[in-house]
């Protein structure tokens, strides 16, 4: 631990050491946030930092914690808190400090301190400096150079050397008063490359500490520029180039070179007072205006940038760009024309500017233009005349020289055609080979006007068979024909096509097949219609959708082979009918051509086939049987015939005579054979054929057909069963008949005699037959039915009947109402008939029914009704149904609940009032009717209610009294008892001590006003009546004050002059509430009286004068009244000074005699109307009377020739004056200047410095201060 002697006082970092509190904590301090300072004969002080608004420090004397020695709180704005203490003591020791956030205090942590200090001489050497001590600032040469000391006391003296031992004393610095560090400042005091000095402290009364060495780095070179922020523009020859460099500070110098490393800088320029660029137009500064800084063809210069008070950056490189080149045209501006010898060529540029020259070469680059031309006045556009490109295809090159910017360095190429004309397309051709005799054509398209067109026989060689002329047609589309009479092969073959286009040569020949001459179209087969007659008459091949004149050829061949027969089509007509003697009788095919007028003989035949002479079967599908009952008309009908064909029925598929013919009429396609039991009326099958006209029978088709009609069977839902009791015939009624039919009842499902039966009367729609007796228990009967005109049916109905016993009811349809004692219960049952009646037992089994009821006509429900016919607790009654002629059905059992009792209450209805001792306590139900009654116990089950009370008339709650519940808290239980209600489940209610609830510390307010005023607290949340008392301690007797709320309030504020501490601490508050014991008391904090605060350090300004001149130290801010003291020390001592703001007036100065010839730092502090002085003075460095020297890089000479000499300083104030010496000490001034308003620099002008180079001396006063020490600053030669 570092101990520093300051003022007779001690600072200690504490140690921590947790210990072991007696209560949870949950906040948290450390050690690090703790600082002590142990005085001499004055008080002691303990701060904490790193806190809250709010939070509250408290500072014990034991580890077991008790009552707190001080503590203090964190001011609005604020984030430590520092207190008082009269006396630690003059010995070392510790205290244990907690911290107070939310309302949670942290764990206890031991803070050690030192004993206070005694002065007097020591032997002992001073404690060396850490090297985390030490700063180190190596400045450019002419700057000042520090080295700067921290954690010092007061008196401490900082020695710097240049050796570890021995060596030269650099400089030294003490540490002034209420400061803990020392500068060393020296200029050029450290070496330029970097370094070690060796540093000591000697303490008051102490011997010097040992050297701490300390490497320091070499002095700081400024940084170079980026290369992006300098932008270069490289303009046309005899126009000012440019050079920018961006993102720089006032005062940094920009200077420009050719070279990377060595010769010397072509220009420099300083950036002006609120600049961050500069610009540099010349290299000559007599001219800043001079055009052509840069080379025209591009280059590379160098840039550098020296800060103020570092050293001139590396050189970075920027390459800038040629002057404007023109750009090359764009090709598709271009257009060549290369024509045959003997017409001069072109080439055509557009989209050009007035001025712009194009020219023309055969290479890329170098050669010498073929052509040229400019553009001229009003034009966008030249035409060259080339004498010859050449025969064959190749390129040109075009350049461009735009109006201010050389020629383009690039030359467009662009491609040129051969003289030859281009060729044809093969798709642009079209041939038409007409038939013989005929003009056969050639058609080219997407010629120009006048081209002219030649077809060959062959690709080379030749003359032309025709030759044509491209002019405009329809839709302005520009073709050519050639055309001759049988000018193409009749069998097809190929043409060779060229073009010759105006102005150009022939081209070559492009190949075009074409087809033979017209050939007929072959027919379509479903325009062919084959007949095979029988033998004896002729066959035919009939041809539709033909014209006059067209020859139809029938063929046994698909190829080759000679006519079996041939027709012509007749004028007017469109078919033909060709007449064959004998197809064959068997099926086939034949083969048909046709030759149409003006084409040659379709070179497909029609395949077409044909059936044999037999006429061809029915389908089953189109026959259809009708097996009508005996005596009546059975029917066969055949569809899909033709008139004149013969339709036969047979019993039999082969042989015997045909049981019924018929001949189809004319127009229509079928026919009905009809004849009385022509079949079999069980069902069967019969064979029908077909003779069609000129065709021999068919073969004999199988059709089934089915029996005479069979009644239908019946559905089970038609047929209904009545089972009846002994002695009552039972019933089976069928529905969904009609008048004549009959139902037949058998036991069985097959065989058997009819048990009962019964006919449809005219008019009805259903039978009833009667059936003695089915049998006591289920089971099924079988029904048919036998309608008019069909046989009975095959499939007897089979249907189920229930026993003689009535089905018991559904619990389902049961429903119970179990009423209050003396009231009617009843017992409902639903989904019965009229007639219908119930029973209601008590007992499963046996036993005399205990109600009985009837269902009513058109009812289907009945309800028995009997006072107290069920037991009040609930239980079982036994239900049975009895229907019309029906034995009384099984016993259903159904569950009824107890008689209706009251739903227990809701805890949130209940409120229980634990009043203190003489006063009932009370229990309130709320949300009741008029009529019920609360009972309170003080137990869950069983006892005596201990209160009860009923609703009132109109009223919704009752209020039970009980003498007393206890003093402590409880659970009491209530039930109630409605209306026509058995009393409900008793509810548990849980009720607070007899002791009102205490106030929580946020409903508290403290307001600690200035001495003399009044303090308050106040208490919200409160009820009319309650009593707000403060005490100062935990275990007070008597508070320090009280306060009732009033009618109508919440809230309470306790009110006395300096009715609290004035430097702040705790209250502890009450609150007696009506018919309650008073509260726990509620600890809350609260700050000193109001304490001025202090003032920022922005707000002062000290002017520390020249021996003769008061020092000033000005404050603003201020409001009027305030009053500022200026003291040597941060803390004790007496004012140097001190001033009220006036009245309008927001500063005050305050004048001090002397602060002293070298640098310091003062104390400023502050105290506003109605509050103490503020309690931490603002700390204020302030120069020393001597006005700091400038820097060697802020200066600039300019050395000229011919011309006066000029010294330019930058980063200067308005009213700064500079002086210019030859000398570093003595002589007069050979220049003066001074700082104009508004401007941070001042140039001197100097007839004559000197022809060679040399050196300045540059000084600075600063307003009422000293002239600075003299600043050397080199010049070259003119």
């Amino acid at each position: 631990m570092k101990q520093k002697l300051a003022a007779g006082l001690l600072s200690a970092t504490l140690l921590l050491g947790v210990v072991s509190p007696t209560v949870s904590f949950a906040a948290e301090v450390t050690a690090d946030q703790i600082s002590i300072v142990n005085n001499v004969g004055g008080k002691d002080t303990i701060t904490v930092t790193g806190l809250a608004v709010d939070d509250i420090v408290k500072v014990y004397s034991s580890s077991e914690g008790g009552e707190p020695i001080i503590s203090g709180s964190v001011d609005t704005g604020a984030t430590e808190v520092t207190v008082e203490i009269n006396q630690l003591g003059t010995a070392a020791g510790s205290v244990y400090v907690s911290v107070v956030s939310g309302g949670e205090e942290s764990e206890l942590v031991e803070a050690t301190y030192n004993a206070e200090s005694s002065e007097g001489p020591s032997d002992e050497p001073s404690e060396a400096p850490e090297a985390a001590q030490i700063t180190v600032t190596n400045n450019a040469t002419g700057a000042n150079d520090t080295v700067i000391v921290s954690e010092l006391a007061e008196g401490d003296l900082v020695s710097v050397y240049s050796a570890a031992s021995g060596g030269e004393l650099l400089a030294t610095a003490e540490v002034e008063s209420g400061e803990e560090e020392a500068t060393v400042s020296k200029t050029d005091m450290l070496k330029a490359a970097g370094g070690t000095v060796y540093v000591t402290v000697t303490s008051p009364n102490m011997l010097e500490s040992p050297r701490v060495a300390m490497a320091y780095a070499k002095e700081a070179t400024s940084k170079s520029p980026l290369a992006a922020s300098i932008i270069i523009e490289n303009n046309p020859t005899g126009t000012k180039d440019t050079v920018m460099v961006n993102d720089l500070a006032e005062g940094d110098i920009v200077r420009l070179y050719n070279t990377l490393s060595g010769g010397t800088a072509q220009v420099e320029a300083v950036v002006e007072s609120g600049q961050t660029s500069v610009e540099i137009s010349s290299f000559d500064p007599e001219d800043p205006d001079k055009p052509d800084m840069l080379r025209s063809t591009g280059g590379t210069i160098y840039v550098t940038v020296t800060n103020i008070n570092k050293l001139e950056s590396a050189r970075i490189a920027k390459s800038y760009a040629t002057e404007p080149v023109s750009s090359a045209p764009i090709s598709s501006s271009i257009t060549v024309k290369n024509y045959r010898t003997g017409i001069k060529d072109k080439v055509i540029v557009s989209g050009l500017a007035e001025g712009g020259v194009i020219n023309v070469y055969r290479a890329s680059s170098g050669g010498t233009s073929i052509g040229t031309a400019t553009v001229a006045e009003d034009e966008s556009g030249v035409t060259i005349l080339i004498d010859q490109l050449g025969v064959n295809a190749g390129n040109v090159y075009i350049s461009q020289k735009k109006a201010g910017k050389l020629e383009s360095t690039v030359r467009t190429v662009k491609t040129y055609e051969a003289e030859a004309s281009v060729a044809l397309q093969a798709t642009a051709i079209s041939i038409t080979n007409n038939g013989t005799g005929s003009l056969d054509k050639v058609n080219v398209t997407g010629l120009a006007e006048g081209d002219v067109i030649n077809v060959y026989t062959a690709a080379t060689g030749g003359t032309a068979l025709a030759t044509g002329t491209a002019e405009a047609g329809e839709e302005d589309e520009i073709a050519a024909e050639a055309s001759l009479l049988d000018m193409l092969n009749i069998n097809g073959g190929t043409v060779y096509v060229s073009v010759t286009r105006v102005d150009k040569a022939e081209s070559a020949r492009i190949a075009k097949t074409y087809t033979s001459e017209p050939v007929s179209k072959p027919l379509a087969a479903a325009d062919i219609t084959v007949v095979n007659n029988k033998t004896g008459t002729s066959d035919s091949v009939t041809v539709t959708n033909l014209s006059a004149g067209d020859v139809v050829k029938v063929y046994k061949t698909t190829t080759g082979g000679t006519a079996i027969g041939t027709a012509t089509v007749d004028e007017d007509e469109t078919s033909a009918t060709v007449e064959i003697t004998q197809l064959g009788t068997a099926a086939g095919s034949v083969y048909v051509g046709v030759k149409r007028v003006d084409l040659l003989e379709s070179t497909v035949r029609t395949v077409k086939a044909y059936g044999s002479e037999q006429s061809t079967a029915p389908t089953a599908a189109a026959i259809t049987i009708v097996n009508s009952p005996t005596g009546k008309e059975d029917t066969v009908t055949v569809t899909g015939l033709a008139a004149g064909d013969e339709v036969k029925v047979y019993g039999a598929a082969k042989g015997g005579e045909a049981l019924a013919t018929e001949t189809v009429n004319e127009d229509e396609t079928s026919v009905t054979l009809s004849k009385a039991d022509m079949l079999t009326a069980t069902g069967g099958t019969a064979y029908i054929t077909v003779t069609k006209p000129g065709k021999l029978e068919s073969l004999r088709t199988a059709k089934t057909y089915v029996t005479e009609p069979v009644s239908a069977g019946l559905a089970t839902t038609a047929v209904s069963i009545v089972n009846n009791k002994a002695g009552v015939n039972d019933t089976v009624v069928v529905t969904g008949l009609n008048a004549g039919d009959t139902i037949n009842v058998y036991r069985a499902a097959t065989g058997g005699t009819a048990i009962g039966t019964a006919a449809v009367a005219t008019g009805e729609s259903s039978a009833t037959a009667s059936v003695e007796q089915l049998g006591a228990a289920g089971g099924t009967a079988y029904v048919s039915v036998k309608r008019v005109d069909q046989l009975e049916s095959k499939v007897r109905l089979a249907k189920k009947f229930d026993t003689e016993t009535s089905a018991a009811p559904a619990a389902a349809s049961v429903t119970i109402v179990n009423g209050p004692t003396g009231k009617a219960d009843t017992v409902k049952v639903t989904g019965l008939a009229a007639g219908d009646s119930i029973n209601v037992y008590g007992v499963s089994k046996a036993g005399t029914a205990l109600a009985t009821q009837t269902v009513a006509s058109n009812q289907t429900e009945a309800t028995a009704s009997l006072a107290d016919m069920l037991t009040a607790t609930g239980g079982t009654a036994y239900v049975t149904v009895t229907k019309v002629n029906k034995v009384e059905s099984a016993r259903v059992a159904k569950s009824y609940s107890s008689e209706a009792v009251s739903a227990a209450l809701a805890a949130a209805v209940i409120a229980v009032e634990n009043n203190k001792e003489g006063v009932s306590d009370t229990v309130t139900v709320t949300d009741l009717q008029e009529g019920d009654k609360i009972l309170v116990y003080k137990t869950a089950t069983g006892g005596t209610a201990a209160g009860t009370a009923t609703v009132g008339a109109g009223a919704t709650k009752a209020i039970a009294s009980v003498e007393q519940l206890g003093v402590s808290a409880g659970t009491v239980y209530v039930s109630v008892k409605r209306v026509d209600q058995l009393e409900s489940k008793r509810v548990a209610k849980t009720y607070a001590t007899e002791t009102g609830a205490a106030p929580t510390a946020a409903v508290i307010t403290i307001t600690n006003n200035s001495t003399g005023k009044a303090d308050t607290v106040k208490v919200t949340g409160l009820a009319v009546g309650d009593v707000v008392s403060v005490y100062d301690s935990t275990k007070a007797t008597t508070p320090l004050e009280t306060a009732v709320v009033g009618a109508g309030a919440t809230e309470a504020t306790v009110s006395k002059a300096d009715l609290l501490t004035a430097t702040g601490g705790t209250a502890y508050v009450t609150v007696t509430r009506v018919n309650k014991r008073e509260s726990a008391r509620v600890a809350k904090t609260y700050i000193t009286e109001p304490v001025s605060a202090a003032v920022a350090a922005g707000a002062i300004t000290v002017a520390n004068n020249r021996v003769g001149v008061s020092d000033k130290v000005t404050v603003t801010g201020l409001a009027a009244g305030d009053k500022v003291f200026v003291y040597k020390l941060a803390v004790g001592g007496t004012a140097l000074g001190e001033a009220v703001v006036e009245s309008g007036a927001t500063s005050a100065v305050v004048s001090v005699d002397q602060l002293g010839a070298v640098a310091g730092t003062l104390y400023v502090g502050v105290k506003r109307a109605d509050q103490l002085e503020s309690k931490t003075r603002t700390g204020k460095k302030y120069d020393a009377e001597t006005t700091t020297p400038v820097a060697s890089a802020n200066i600039a000479v300019t050395n000229n020739k011919s011309a006066a000499d000029s010294v330019k300083v930058v980063g200067l104030q308005a009213g700064d004056v500079v002086k210019v010496y030859q000398a570093s000490s003595g002589g007069t001034a050979i220049g003066t200047g001074t700082v104009e308003s508004g401007s941070t620099s001042v140039t001197i002008s100097i007839d004559q410095l000197s022809t060679t180079a040399g050196k300045v001396y540059v000084s600075i006063t600063r307003g009422d201060k000293q002239e600075s020490v003299r600043t050397a600053k080199d010049y070259a030669k003119e």
